[in-house]
């Protein structure tokens, strides 16, 4: 039908319109409209649902950067729901949030708890004096109490420790526990190479042996410095005097003789807190009493002589020169022996 068509001329010759033509004219337009309409709006629920994919797929390289090193047991990931669009594809709910739509094992751990870090120094100091069993006990009790925390440095410190003294099979209780408390898998054991057997040192496990003297320097140290005679000769020889708290003359006699026999044959020494045990033993000293005998002085003097203080050493040999009326030992350089500051926490021996 033309345009014109909805037009005609009445009796008198005038042109009137034709009111059926007009209706149906009018009801097409409301149709084209209509389709131009659903057209649009299904075109903003297709731009939609491309926003949300690339929201998704940018969150997930965001939690690729902060991957964890370990791989995480994977869990079912949840039906969701889909809505049709008018072509028949399938696209995600647009109410869903981006965590549910990539799962939880895949978004970043927690950073360690700062409250850790404690334990951490106190470990490693344990570590480094060769006091092992204090160190496993202490973490082992850290993790029991560490209750809902997320942190695992201290899980990680006793797999290495374990690794270290080869103990699998408390390895394998403790990975049971880590993989129960983060659904994530343990670190793997690792079995250490086998070694030759050999005369000195057969037992070495990486460690430096230490001499960690405690307490009042007396006679009960006698036990501590029995493990001069049973280190291997072969190895560094630590003496640890931190948690030394106290000096008498009988256990000054002892520690000197141990001293000396340590660095008999040119063996490597170190020495933690050598100038903090020198100021108590000269605490006890004075030039012209002899009641203590000559232990403390000669002792007082290997301190010094261990820490390369050669002036310090000349004047204390005068005061013992002047109070015994002999002369002193001479001074020799230290050879092969390195100090070390006293240790802020140490652990019982």
């Amino acid at each position: 039908m033309g345009l014109f068509s909805i037009f005609k001329k009445n009796k008198a010759g005038e042109i009137v319109e034709d009111d059926e033509a007009a209706a149906r004219l009018a009801a097409d337009s409301e149709l084209e409209r209509q389709r131009a309409s659903a057209q649009t709006e299904l075109q903003r629920d297709i731009a939609r649902a491309t926003a949300m994919k690339i929201d998704a797929i940018e969150a997930a390289m965001a939690a690729d950067i902060f991957n964890e090193p370990e791989p995480a047991w994977k869990r079912p990931r949840p039906n969701l729901p889909a809505t049709a669009t008018a072509n028949g594809n399938t696209l995600p709910m647009l109410d869903q949030h981006t965590t549910e739509l990539l799962g939880d094992d895949e978004t970043p751990l927690e950073a360690a708890a700062a409250e850790s870090a404690p334990i951490v120094e106190e470990i490693a100091i344990l570590y480094a004096n060769g006091q092992t069993d204090a160190a496993r006990q202490i973490l082992a009790a850290s993790l029991r109490e560490s209750g809902a925390t997320q942190d695992r440095t201290p899980w990680w410190m006793l797999f290495d420790l374990y690794q270290v003294l080869n103990d699998q099979m408390a390895f394998d209780d403790l990975s049971i526990d880590y993989a129960s408390k983060f659904e994530t898998s343990p670190p793997s054991w690792a079995p250490l190479p086998a070694e030759a057997p050999a005369a000195a040192g057969a037992g070495y496990t990486g460690l430096t042996p230490t001499v960690a003297v405690a307490g009042v320097l007396d006679s009960s140290i006698a036990v501590q410095l029995a493990k001069v005679d049973t280190a291997p000769s072969r190895l560094p020889l630590r003496f640890d005097f931190s948690r030394v708290n106290g000096v008498a003359p009988e256990g000054c006699g002892l520690l000197l003789d141990a001293l000396r026999k340590a660095q008999a044959g040119q063996r490597e020494l170190i020495v933690a807190a050598a100038a903090e045990l020198a100021t108590q033993v000269r605490a006890i000293l004075d030039v012209g009493r002899r009641d203590e005998g000559e232990a403390p002085w000669l002792l007082y003097l290997e301190l010094l002589r261990l820490q390369n203080r050669e002036k310090d050493f000349e004047e204390a040999s005068m005061d013992y020169c002047v109070t015994f009326e002999v002369s002193p030992p001479p001074f020799v350089a230290p050879t092969k022996v390195a100090n070390a500051p006293k240790q802020a926490a140490s652990g019982a021996s």
